[in-house]
């Protein structure tokens, strides 16, 4: 670990994080979860006449989601498209580069405001260097385009605004309250967040009222800019949040819907999903870090959105998302702490497991990087960049349609002349004069007999691929065939 830190000064670690950024927006393709999709770029294409309101999630119909993210969408958007046509999957490419920027931005200021805490120690200081950047989940989350990671990254960006030095007062407290501001209109529930720090600075650090009272106004001022913006989108004044709130706390519709959890369920599926030992060792340095440290401002800020979310019937780990940031400073603060008594940094067991967990973070780093998140996304390119003309796609089942996912269409990367068809029965797909026609399925050996004679032309794996197909392991991989019938 130490001789893995002294090899990479900071100039080159500055490099390889701004190079993984780039790699990770440009390979992690699809989405962590639906609702990034559905609930941000559908939501755009309703404004970009894409779609309409009757194809959106159940969500649209109460105006729970706020309309920050579709806004930006729809500006990156029309930009793409003046300058160089209707490009979808530039936009999504754009967005999530920014999202890296905004995130690892955030980042670096975490960075820059506690590594003086460890200054004297320069193994712990080394730690905090590279856990601060490479850690795997940063570039899986932070390059998502969702609200949890623009959230996070509004508030990190604001709680950093605060510890800042040389700046005024006033434009301190208005970056602090406008930045803690867009965290709460990108995602309700960083409210948490935003409420602990808030009890922090006023029972702990006891900042005057007048300067907190300036970062409540500048608060509710961008969050008045935003229900602004939510009110372009929706056509009406509304309160996404208690709407939210009404629907998915009060209804109970979020856990009908998708189901309810225990209150373990965080420890348990992080353990398994977060891949051990990292996971562990972050599950110990979160419990170990609130008992060593209940007065630190990342205790009153972690702790409450922790608890919050467990208390919520409904649970996703993604929900968490947000309080990834304050690993590494948790984790070394802990450690620290400890080394105090026990000797950590001393001891060989500590240096060795730990240059372990790095050797397993790094493997996963390596894949995460590069690795797209769905499978459809490359046909949807494929068929948008080559059949500008009016095409019929044919599919045996709903099931096979790659432009329906968890029941709903999409339509932000479908072209208006490209109508989708579910047939019966393969002598259905009949092929029309004038028009591009294909037959697409998950199931190529199903229709081998009837398909021998049609041209395959796309297939999710490239040709080199299957020259590694070991025991049919691609058979049993998600992938879609594209054939051609006229």
């Amino acid at each position: 670990m130490e001789k893995l830190a002294f090899i990479f000064s900071k100039n080159k670690i500055a490099i390889a994080v701004i190079a993984l950024i780039f790699i990770a927006a440009y390979c992690s393709v699809g989405y962590h979860q639906a609702d990034e999709h559905f609930q941000i770029l559908e939501y755009a294409a309703l404004k970009l006449h894409l779609t309409q309101p009757s194809l959106l999630p159940w969500e649209y119909q109460f105006q729970m989601r706020p309309a920050l993210q579709p806004a930006i969408v729809v500006c990156i958007y029309n930009v793409v498209e003046f300058l160089f046509g209707s490009n979808p999957f530039l936009v999504n490419f754009l967005l999530r580069l920014l999202s890296g920027i905004l995130s690892f931005s955030g980042l670096f200021l975490l960075y820059k405001i506690h590594k003086n805490e460890f200054s004297n120690q320069k193994i712990l200081a080394k730690y905090f260097l590279l856990s601060s950047f490479f850690l795997w989940f940063y570039f899986y989350c932070g390059v998502r385009f969702s609200s949890e990671n623009w959230s996070a990254s509004f508030f990190v960006l604001g709680y950093c605004s605060y510890f800042l030095t040389g700046k005024k007062k006033w434009l301190q407290a208005f970056l602090v309250g406008a930045l803690l501001g867009l965290s709460v209109v990108c995602r309700t529930q960083s409210a948490a967040m935003v409420a602990g720090f808030g009890l922090w600075l006023l029972l702990v650090k006891k900042e005057k009222i007048q300067w907190l009272l300036a970062i409540v106004i500048c608060f509710f001022l961008l969050y008045g800019f935003g229900m602004l913006i939510d009110k372009w989108f929706y056509g009406k004044w509304v309160f996404t949040a208690y709407n939210y709130y009404h629907q998915n706390i009060t209804l109970h519709k979020a856990a009908l819907g998708a189901g309810s959890n225990p209150w373990w369920f965080y420890f348990s599926y992080f353990f398994i999903t977060g891949v051990p030992p990292i996971s562990l060792v972050i599950i110990i340095t979160a419990l170990s870090f609130f008992a060593l440290f209940p007065w630190n401002a990342v205790t009153w800020i972690v702790f409450p959105f922790v608890l919050s979310h467990i208390i919520l019937a409904h649970k996703e780990l993604r929900f968490l998302f947000p309080i990834i940031v304050f690993i590494p400073f948790m984790f070394t603060k802990s450690v620290q702490k400890v080394d105090v008594f026990f000797s950590l940094l001393k001891s060989k067991l500590f240096r060795r497991s730990m240059a372990f967990v790095w050797f397993i973070n790094l493997a996963v780093l390596a894949i995460v990087v590069v690795k797209p998140l769905n499978i459809h996304d490359s046909l949807y390119h494929f068929m948008f960049k080559n059949y500008a003309d009016k095409t019929i796609l044919y599919c045996r089942t709903a099931d096979d349609n790659p432009y329906k996912k968890v029941g709903l269409d999409v339509n932000f990367f479908k072209r208006k002349n490209l109508e989708i068809k579910v047939i019966s029965s393969l002598n259905e797909a009949v092929a029309v004069p004038t028009t591009n026609c294909f037959f697409v399925t998950e199931h190529k050996k199903q229709f081998a007999d009837s398909l021998q004679n049609k041209k395959m032309i796309y297939c999710t794996f490239p040709n080199w691929v299957w020259k590694f197909n070991f025991n049919n392991w691609l058979e049993r991989t998600d992938c879609y065939y594209l054939y051609q019938l006229n």
